[in-house]
Order: C-alpha cells, then structure tokens, then sequence
C-alpha cells in the first residue's frame, strides 16, 4: 500500500480569506478549490476470517484505567466569551413536549425486539460507542486503550457472531492502520451495488491513528463470509499531519465525507473507487471558519439511508448549529449551519463550499456547566463527579432519507431546558423536494425539545427516522437520583407538532455512578435497511463505576403499513358482575383487518397494555357489526380506562380509539406495592446471623381491614427465582427480620428476596428486589496505627499490607525520609503532581469499622491551583466501586471544585487543592460503614499539563478497627419472630 502523504494545499486569495476571517453569520459565499488534496491511496487488500482474530483482552479490576484529553483547538488570539442573556424562560418547546405527555393518549412503543449486552468496559473513557445494522448483522465498536473493538452480532438470534480488535484486520498488510487508537465509525453502506443477484451494501469501519485515517471496506455485505472476507484498507494522513480528533463519516452519493475536530477541517474521500478497491484519489478538504466560544470546532455530515441515494449533483451536507447568545449576536436568532461541499475529484480547483446556510429555529441554550470546553454540568447520584454534557457538536448522526417527493434531515444537539443546567434533547426535521440539489430549498419542517420536566437530564442523543416518516430517538439519563442508563422514544408521522407522545421507554436503566466526567461521546441510532422499520440503538450505560454498553432493537408497530385506516369506534364499558368489565365497539369498515387489540390502564389517558386480542370474524361489516370483550381480570374497586385497535396482523394498526372506563365491582383482587429490601447487614455475632429490612408496603385495595405482612426468601446464588422450596420465613409483620436459621455458614454470601402480601386476599406482590450479606464471628480488634517510620522504601509499605497502583500516568508512590508529621526527619507517603494526566492511589490493607471507628492522619500539599487536587475514598466491595469520604469529615474538609477539564480523572468534583505548607489533622467517621470490610484510599488526579509539588501523607490511625473473625452454623429455631402470624399464601 501507497501510504498517504501530506500534500501542498491549493489555496486561492480567496480561499485564504476565508479560512482566517469568521463571517458574519447571515452571509452565504462560495469558495472555489480545495484547500487541501491528499495523494492518490492505494489499498492494501486482505482476505481474513473475523471468526479467527484474537478476542479482546478483557478489562480486569486492577488494570490501568485512562481517559482520552478533551482535544481543544484554541486559536491563539482566542478569548474566553462572555454570553448574553438567556433571553428566554422555560423552553416552549419543551413545555409542549411535556403538555403532550400528560394530555396525549400515547401508543406503547415498548417492544424491544433485541435488548443485548454490548461490548464491555475496556479501562477508557469515554467508550465513543456505536454501530450499525446491515442485511444480517448488527456491528458495534467502541474504544479501546489501543485499537477499537468490534462486536458483530448475528440479528436472527441476538449472538454474538465475532469480536476483536479493528487493527488486527490489517496484520501483515504493510500500512499504519495496525496502530489504531480508537474514535471509532461503522457504517453499512447501504447503496452500494454487488453485482446482478447479490444483495446491495457494504461495510466501512473507521478509526483514527496518530496522524492519519484508516478506513475498511468490505467486498460484499456478508463481513463474515462463508469461511472468511475480503476488505479494502485505506490510510489517509490527515491534513495537519496530526491527529484527527473526533471523525464522523457520512454515507453520500459520490464521496465518503467526514467532519473532524482538527481546525474544523472538512473531508471528502473517493467513495467510487474505494468501493472497487482502486486506487482512491486524494481527498479533498475545506476549511470553516470557527464559532466564537467553541474550543472544539466541528461540524457534522449528512449520512443517508433509505432506498434513494441523494440526487445527482446534491452537494455533500455538513452542520452545526449555532446559539446566538454563546457565540455572539451574529445573527441574534439560533441557527441552524448547513454548508454543502461540491467535490470534483479529478479537478479539484472546480470544488466548491459554500456556506453557511442558515435554517431559523426556536430558542435554544449551549451554555451548560458554563463557557469552559470541559465544563462538566450532569449530575449523577451520591455525589458523584458531574457528566460532560458534549454540547459543542451535533450529535451523530444527521440523518438523510428521501421519502416519495421530499428530502429530509434530522438530527439533535443538546440544550438547557429551564436556564438552570437542565438537560434535554432538542431534535428536528429538515426536509426540501426530492429532486433538489439546491441547499437554500432547506425549510425547517418539524422540531422539540424533549424532556418531562421530572428532574431526569436527557442527553447523548442520536436521532433517525424510519422509511415511513416516523422519527426515534435514544438517548443517555441521570440525575442526582437516577443512575446513567438508556432511554429511547418516538413519534409517527401525524402526531401533533414538536411533540414525541411515543414513550417514554426504558432499554437499561442504570445502578452505578460513572467514575470519570468523560462520557459516552456519542451514541447511534440506525434503521434496518432490510425493513426500513426496526431502529437499533447502541450507548453507554453504568452498572457500576465502571461503564457498560448495550444495544437495543424497537419499531413502530404502524411502519410499513399501506392501508389507510379508520380509528375503532369503542361504543361502551359495562359491569355485569363482580370482577368483570365488559368492552363493546363496532366492527371496522377496513376489510384488511383481522384482529382487534385490547388495551387497558388504571391512569386516564396513558399508560395502555395489551391485555388480549379478538379475531375479526366479520371482515369490513363497519357500524353494523360490533363486539364484545368480556374482561375478567379486573380488581374490585379499581377504576379501569380501555381503547381498542384493529389490527391486519402485520403492520398496519389503527390509532387509539376513544376511551371508555367503568369501575370494578367485586374481591379486590390486587397485589400491594412494595419496593422489596432495603438491606441486608452482618451482625458479626459468634452465632452467624443477618439482619433484614424494608420500607412499609401499601395495599392497592381501597377497602382493605386486614394487615400486610411479609415472605423472606434466601439463596446463596444471585438472581434465584423465590419459591416455598427457599421461604425461610412468613408471616412476618414488622419492617425487619434476624435471620439466624440453621444453614448459615460463616463467609458466605446470601441473596434475600422479601416480599408482601395482603391478608385479605392472600395475594403476594412479584417483585424480585435482592440484597445481599456474609455473616462473621465478632470483630477481632487488630489496631492500625502506622506512622511509617519502619519504611525506608515503598516495598517495606507493600510488606506491611499498603499497595498503590496508578489508573492513567506513572505510579510514583514512594517512601521519602527527611520531612514527615511524626518527628519531622521521618517517613512519609509521597507522589508528585506531574505536568500530564494521571491517576494514582496508595491504599490501605483490608479492615473492618466499628461503630466508632475514627480514621485520622496527617498530610501537606502543593497542587496546581484549581486544576489538580487530591481525594480520600472508601470502598466496601474490595475494588469494584469507591465512595468519596468528604462528607464523613469531621476535621478538615476538601477546599475547591476541581476544573474538569484538559484529562483531569477526578472531573469537576471537590478535592484537596492549591497550597497546604504544614501537616494538618483529618479526621473522618467510618461508623456508616462498620462490621464490613474496607479499604481506604489517598487518589491524586492530575491534569495534561503544569506540574507543581507533593502531597505528603503520614501518621495514619484508624481507631478500634480490626477483623472478622469466624461465626458458627446456628442451629433451627422452632420459634421466632412472625411464625405466629397469618399462614402463607397459597
């Protein structure tokens, strides 16, 4: 292969205006020759089995852990801006999103068809996760510590079909591209022609090296093949001859274009020729001119999809959008930059930009967190470090589709909902007749802000619409209470304006904190090119500190239906006995429909499940004919509110019909809520026993006289099913339970299950909430009370039980002798505050609190001001999630908020930071976490640049800790507490 080689860039005067001069927003020109042309680019062809290639390595507690620096493009005359006035209240758009989804009769949109496990967490952050889908595979990548990693997953079943590394495709191949580094794009060109008899469609993977862009091609539309596949490789180095941060490619007629953070360079890459593995001629790039405000400068292509490309001629299409208090009033209203880029790879002085093109919408707020790049402004649950919100760029991806007479765009950023750091999705539809290749034939057709006001901050979005005109979008959520996890929701085609009734749904929901402020990146949702109905969507989600991935799969249950429907006239709910509602309608007048689906809540208006389905014995009758549904599940005393829609059996479904309710009589027959246990604790008691408790369960019975008592269950294997073979307990009517029945033994973990049930009906609830505990003996006391002076070396710490380790950067965690706390000529723990990104801990040995367990020591320090600082942790779970000890302080306390910028791992949460001359006493309650085994560690989080001096730590006592001893296998009790009460349910 013909490496790519950094050419001489073809500038007009013109042209160099351009590139140096930030216009005035309103004004639309067009400039004439690329600035930039890369050499021609022979591939490197391989033929290679997927199936073969090494699995990744995989991530263990313990490995380093790193996170990608912010890239920030700075001009060098750049100054900090100082935004305007919000100008605005609370988002009318988002005020309508939120009216909807009190007021509008929404359809279900929960029908998951693929809810899988993604690729797991690599020790980088953030993950960039994405993918595609393809004739019969779904293919997601997300970083890696070096190369990215693949996942193909087979869509007929949900398997995992290969994984490994994207690099190694090129071992052997003689190009750079074996040294990916991540920022990974897959695409599945679904234009591309095989061949007479073979299906359309290929696949392009993309990531960047260093300094260059490594793009495969697949042969065919199979990247797995019989028994293995060929693949085009192509490195382009990029235009500064540096790394090209941030790529985002886009699908288009007659080139592979790409947007880059690096200068706001665009790209555009010889799609015809590399689809044919020929020699690809030198890319072309532009320059745009930069948004005041933004250290990160990019701008997004359009990707197609659907089954037309766009016309003949239609410039290629990049955006950005552009918030007119942020970056300036020029133009005051916010904007929408669509810039179109005219390629001709064979002259390239003939190609052409033009821009910006400037799409008018409502009022939106980029100015989360504040104007700093890495401004880290989402909040996550207990404390933890606030989440990068991303708000410079459009999200991936902008969607192009072409549907009968009409072009659209549809794409999202995120924005400020109330002016308060309130996140939600702001998405939109662009659209301009099929046949125009014409950029200022652009309207805005449709927009929203989406959120539900319920103090849940959306963001991460990708946005896409279906071959019908329907229109999804997934999504990232967290709060201070709602750990990070996937969301998803949508709207078809004649839904009310600016609204997305569809949802919202749930794909994961979270139960961890991230660890680190970076997050996601991107995430992407893609249509099925095989129906043109079915959305998959690929994003970050957190089960633990530790980022996970996942990948979901839903439709529209209407996509792909022809036929045009009338919505079912329900006549009528009657009560003919006890525990029975009988629904009536009439007949549809559509002879295509077969069935008749039955939905019902216990909320006006919202909320509908399916609950059955009635065949269309009288196909078309219409008012004549009717139908009655005799409901006999309902409860007595519950309100009930049913809708009904015909059905043809495939795609085609009418919309909510007009409601109907009427109110139960009979046995009430429902089951109470109850959230299941709070907690389990050991006692650490000679004779092994744990405690139990919960919150009060409710009974859903309006006229309940009897009592709710309560079921414990027990396993020693997670996720176990509660039966009466594992009921170690009933009757119970108090909110905890000692559980000291035969069968514990010492230090094994046990899984509790409880659950409540209403005397008056003996109906049990189903929830499977668990929480778990290892018994012990008593705590044996074994003091910790280290002033270092036996440690001449970090070794002789390491034989006392410390250890160290350092996440990202060097580990320097040393012993130095000459100033310390104890005598001043002693030993002490020390580590620098370096000029690069690290992450270093020293760490305690194993220990057990007590009830008053005080930790205390002394420490010094010299960090760089407001960017680099230090933090104490706890963790009670040997490694897998560590909690910040601020709030246990009782002496001392951190001083500033870190900036979180420029690779800091601690993000933008408090530490110790600036200067500390003198040893100082910090004492801190560990009580919270006694008769549990922990560790503590001393974490230093430094930055990508300016170094200052040490933190000095030393005298560490940890008073009356010790630990656990042995407890002993109690013995059955015929009696105890809550056996006397009601028996069990049946």
């Amino acid at each position: 292969m013909i490496k790519s080689k950094k050419s001489q860039p073809i500038l007009s005067v013109l042209g160099l205006l351009f590139a140096n001069t930030i216009f005035a927003a309103d004004s639309t020109q067009t400039r004439y020759g690329a600035e930039f042309v890369g050499d021609t680019v022979t591939p490197a062809v391989v033929t290679v089995n997927l199936k073969n290639l090494p699995a990744p390595t995989q991530w263990k507690p313990g490995d380093p852990i790193k996170e990608i620096p912010l890239k920030f493009n700075r001009p060098k005359d750049w100054v900090r801006p100082q935004p305007a006035g919000r100008g605005f209240g609370f988002d009318a758009l988002a005020q309508k999103q939120v009216d909807a989804a009190s007021t509008f009769g929404t359809d279900p949109f929960d029908n998951l068809l693929y809810n899988l496990d993604g690729a797991g967490f690599t020790g980088v952050n953030p993950s960039d996760t994405n993918g595609d889908v393809g004739i019969n595979y779904y293919v997601q990548t997300i970083n890696n510590s070096s190369s990215s990693i693949i996942l193909i997953i087979d869509k007929s079943d949900g398997s995992t079909a290969a994984q490994f590394v994207m690099d190694t495709i090129a071992n052997g191949s003689g190009t750079g591209c074996g040294g990916g580094r991540g920022d990974p794009v897959v695409l599945f060109d679904q234009f591309a022609d095989n061949g007479p008899g073979e299906p359309k469609g290929r696949w392009v993977f993309t990531e960047f090296t260093s300094n260059s862009f490594c793009m495969y091609i697949s042969k065919t539309h199979d990247p797995l093949g019989q028994s293995s596949s060929t693949w085009y490789i192509y490195e382009f180095t990029s235009a500064s001859g540096g790394l090209p941060d941030y790529p985002k490619f886009g699908v288009w007629g007659d080139a592979y274009y790409a947007g880059a953070n690096e200068s706001n360079r665009q790209y555009a890459f010889d799609r015809d020729n590399m689809l044919l593995g020929n020699p690809a001629r030198g890319y072309q790039v532009f320059t745009s001119p930069g948004l005041p405000g933004f250290g990160f400068q990019h701008m997004m292509p359009a990707d197609a999809d659907g089954e037309t490309l766009p016309p003949q001629g239609a410039p290629g299409i990049f955006m950005r959008h552009r918030d007119g208090e942020y970056h300036g009033d020029n133009p005051p209203d916010d904007v929408l930059e669509l810039w179109e880029f005219t390629t001709d790879f064979d002259t390239p002085a003939n190609s052409a930009i033009t821009g910006p093109i400037n799409i008018h919408v409502s009022e939106f707020d980029t100015h989360l967190g504040g104007s700093n790049f890495g401004d880290l402004s989402v909040p996550q649950p207990n404390g933890a470090t606030n989440l990068f919100p991303l708000k410079q760029p459009l999200m991936w991806r902008v969607q192009h589709r072409t549907i009968d007479d009409k072009q659209y765009l549809v794409g999202n950023m995120v924005t400020d909902v109330d002016g308060n750091d309130y996140h939600g999705v702001r998405w939109w539809q662009l659209e301009r007749p099929a046949a125009s290749t014409n950029g200022n034939d652009w309207v805005l057709k449709d927009e929203g802000t989406y959120t539900l006001n319920d103090g849940v901050h959306r963001w991460m979005a990708s946005a896409a619409m279906d071959g019908d005109g329907n229109i999804a979008i997934g999504y990232n959520t967290s709060s201070s209470s709602v750990f990070p996890g996937m969301r998803y929701a949508g709207r078809l085609t004649d839904d009310p304006a600016g609204t997305m009734p569809r949802g919202e749904n749930s794909i994961i929901e979270g139960s961890g904190s991230n660890s680190s402020g970076r997050y996601g990146d991107y995430s992407s949702l893609n249509v099925d090119p095989v129906d043109e109905c079915t959305f998959w969507y690929t994003a970050q989600y957190n089960a633990s500190s530790n980022w996970s991935t996942r990948i979901g799969a839903f439709k529209f249950e209407q996509c792909g239906c022809q036929l045009s429907l009338d919505t079912i006239n329900v006549t009528g709910a009657t009560v003919p006995n006890d525990n029975q509602i009988d629904v009536s309608w009439d007949d549809s007048a559509t002879p295509e429909m077969i069935e008749y689906r039955i939905y019902r809540s216990t909320t006006m208006g919202t909320g509908y499940v399916l609950i059955d389905t009635v065949a269309d014995t009288s196909p078309g009758t219409g008012s004549t004919g009717s139908y009655t549904y005799n409901d006999t599940t309902v409860s007595g005393g519950t309100v009930y509110y049913y809708i009904v829609k015909a059905s043809d059996g495939g795609a085609c479904l009418t919309s909510n019909s007009n409601e109907v309710n009427a109110t139960a009589t009979g046995l009430c027959t429902l089951a109470p809520t109850f959230a299941g246990i709070t907690s389990a604790s050991n006692n650490a008691t000679q004779s092994c026993s744990i405690t139990l408790n919960w919150d009060t369960a409710n009974s859903q019975c309006p006229n309940s006289v009897g009592e709710l008592n309560y079921s414990v269950y027990r396993s020693t294997t997670s996720g176990f099913t509660p039966s009466l073979a594992n009921q170690i307990a009933t009757g119970v009517n108090t909110n905890t339970f000692l559980d000291n029945i035969g069968g514990l033994t010492s230090d094994v973990d046990y899984f509790y299950v409880v659950r409540s049930y209403d005397t008056d009906n003996s109906v049990e609830d189903s929830n499977i909430t668990e929480n778990s505990a290892f018994p012990t003996g008593p705590i044996t006391p074994q003091p910790f009370d280290d002033n270092l002076e036996s440690y001449t070396t970090i070794a002789d710490a390491e034989a006392a039980g410390w250890s160290h380790n350092a996440a990202t950067g060097a580990d320097d965690w040393r012993i130095e002798i000459g100033d310390d706390h104890t005598n001043g000529t002693g030993a002490a723990f020390v580590s620098t505050d370096v000029s690069s990104s690290s992450d270093k801990s020293i760490i305690t040995r194993e220990f057990s609190p007590s009830a008053t367990s005080v930790l205390s020591f002394y420490h010094k320090y010299n960090f760089e001001t407001s960017y680099d600082g230090g933090v104490l942790e706890i963790t009670v779970d040997g490694g897998a999630n560590w909690t910040d000890l601020e709030s246990n302080m009782t002496t001392g306390s951190y001083d500033v908020t870190l900036n979180g910028g420029f690779g800091q791992p601690l993000g933008a949460r408090r530490a110790w930071n600036g200067q500390q001359a003198s040893f100082t006493l910090i004492e801190v309650d560990l009580s919270p976490y006694q008769a549990q085994v922990a560790q503590i560690r001393w974490r230093m989080g430094t930055d990508s640049s300016v170094s200052a001096g040490d933190w000095k730590i030393d005298d560490v006592v940890i008073t009356n800790s010790g630990s656990f001893g042995t407890c002993d296998v109690p013995v059955d009790l015929i009696f105890m507490d809550g056996f006397e009460g009601s028996p069990p349910p049946p």
